[in-house]
């Protein structure tokens, strides 16, 4: 009765949000803002991942936590926050993408060392992320997967560091000559740290689905009159050309209108020059084709 009294007399929405908030603070006190953050942009980039801890609690809040944070999109792929150690040889062997987890005080679970070359391990208890050799789609060659490696720890670095700075300012922030430590900014950024963490994971996934609408074309046969499902092409070179455009600040003029942030380019507006195998697998991934899929007829071109 007491573990119920937090959750019993809310409604079932809040329920799941403040459970999915909880998820995300657990997660955070596993990993590093940069480890965090690693995890995050394997998950967006819909590879194979492997949560390993010997607490089930907290498998399931890393399988909650990094699904729910790819909000506006969501994850297509098999799901299983807790794997039956009869299944977890046969699972990890899994064609598609997938998030599983593992228990690690499982004996069965414990004899599992040899994990596929394009499965990332997440050790939750010891706070590290372990990338794929082949960190990339099986048609890609062995330079294209090493080089999407270095792009995703780098730009991982560049959002745990924006992270850890709104997080824990006093550590993050300690060399910087114009940054001063006061008690009341250190008690305000440990008052909503999941909040935080969703507006920094929705504001990156935000510019990066930014000019999605300007990309589409729907194109419908026979009468208008007539109630037909349309077929939506999508401008692959004129949505990376807008990525570079927002990333080296000159959509402005280009763009007016179109954009909700047309006049001032998002701070994690990334380009081709440094980004462009993420921009490629990201826009390829499943989830992006069910978002570009889902938009309204009236938001984009049709004829």
């Amino acid at each position: 009765e007491s573990g119920s009294k937090e959750w019993i007399h809310r409604p079932m929405s809040e329920q799941a949000a403040l459970f999915e908030d909880q998820c995300i603070c657990h997660i955070l006190e596993c990993l590093s803002p940069t480890a965090f953050c690693l995890a995050f942009l394997t998950v967006l980039l819909e590879q194979k991942v492997v949560f390993v801890s010997s607490r089930r609690s907290t498998l399931l809040s890393a399988t909650t936590a990094f699904s729910k944070l790819l909000a506006p999109l969501e994850w297509p792929h098999l799901t299983v926050p807790i794997v039956p150690s009869n299944l977890a040889v046969d699972l990890i062997q899994y064609p598609a993408p997938f998030l599983i987890g593992l228990c690690s005080k499982e004996k069965d679970n414990q004899d599992i060392f040899n994990f596929p070359k394009d499965v990332t391990v997440i050790e939750l208890d010891l706070g590290r992320v372990m990338l794929g050799d082949n960190y990339a789609s099986s048609g890609d060659s062995k330079g294209a997967s090493a080089e999407l490696r270095l792009q995703v720890i780098y730009l991982a670095e560049e959002l745990g560091a924006c992270l850890g700075s709104i997080l824990s300012p006093e550590v993050w922030r300690c060399e910087d000559p114009f940054y001063v430590c006061n008690n009341d900014e250190k008690e305000k950024s440990a008052v909503n740290v999941s909040g935080t963490v969703r507006t920094l994971c929705q504001e990156f996934i935000t510019e990066l689905t930014e000019g999605v609408d300007s990309c589409c074309m729907w194109i419908e046969e026979g009468d208008s009159d007539m109630n037909q499902e349309g077929i939506v092409l999508f401008d692959e070179d004129r949505f990376f050309h807008l990525k570079d455009l927002r990333s080296k600040k000159r959509n402005a003029s280009l763009l007016a209108g179109e954009l909700s942030s047309s006049e001032v380019t998002s701070k994690f507006a990334i380009g081709l020059d440094d980004f462009d195998l993420i921009l490629e697998t990201f826009l390829r991934g499943q989830a992006m084709s069910v978002f570009i899929s889902g938009r309204e007829k009236k938001s984009m071109t049709y004829w």
